[in-house]
């Protein structure tokens, strides 16, 4: 073996640990960003969800959660995942705490006497 078949190999080892660690980067970054579209797409679900139960005494929806919690202090409405948390304003006052499991869930919120409640599916 020449000096110019071990640069060769040499050369085609490095290109090919520079595309899977390329590989790597891109898929984690798409990851984060899924993750936060999905955080950010059931947000607005469940702040329409908890407007629409404000209005009319209840809401119901099936919709797609991450694996995350959805907690209410006061009117401080919370949506966290493992990686990031989402904060919405509530109409009334609630106090509740539920951990979800990812999937397919029904949500439904209902009001009364100015409180905001939750039951999860």
């Amino acid at each position: 073996m020449d000096m110019a078949e071990v640069v060769e190999y040499t050369l085609v080892v490095m290109v090919s640990v520079l595309f899977v660690a390329g590989s790597a980067y891109v898929y984690e970054s798409f990851s984060s960003f899924e993750s936060q579209a999905q955080l950010s797409a059931a947000s607005a679900t469940v702040s329409s969800l908890v407007d629409q139960a404000a209005r009319n005494g209840s809401s119901v929806a099936t919709f797609s959660l991450p694996s995350s919690t959805i907690s209410c202090a006061g009117q401080t409405l919370r949506l966290s995942t493992a990686t990031s948390t989402d904060v919405m304003a509530s109409p009334l006052a609630c106090d509740f705490d539920v951990t979800v499991s990812g999937g397919t869930h029904t949500v439904q919120f209902f009001s009364s006497e100015a409180e905001l409640t939750i039951r999860v599916a």
